[in-house]
């Protein structure tokens, strides 16, 4: 996948639980991830965001990573 499509994608589905998990502004998650709002926006961007910064971030918003088999729709973890 594109890097850029891979950045669109991922900044909707942040923008998604900030909204759902009451509106959390992206200020707000910088300053409880310990970074600030261009941090992100360049790591998810640019296809930077390591895997530790998306757990980091999923964790703040109270949410899971998952990996599920497109075929299967198996949970892998």
């Amino acid at each position: 996948m594109d890097s850029k499509v891979y950045g669109k994608r991922m900044i909707e589905y942040i923008n998604l639980m900030r909204v759902a998990k009451g509106n959390l502004t992206w200020r707000q998650l910088a300053d409880l991830a310990g970074t600030s709002v261009q941090n992100i926006y360049t790591k998810v961007n640019n296809g930077a965001m390591r895997a530790t910064d998306l757990y980091m971030i999923a964790d703040i918003l109270g949410c899971d990573v998952k990996f599920i088999d497109r075929k299967t729709g198996k949970v892998w973890f």
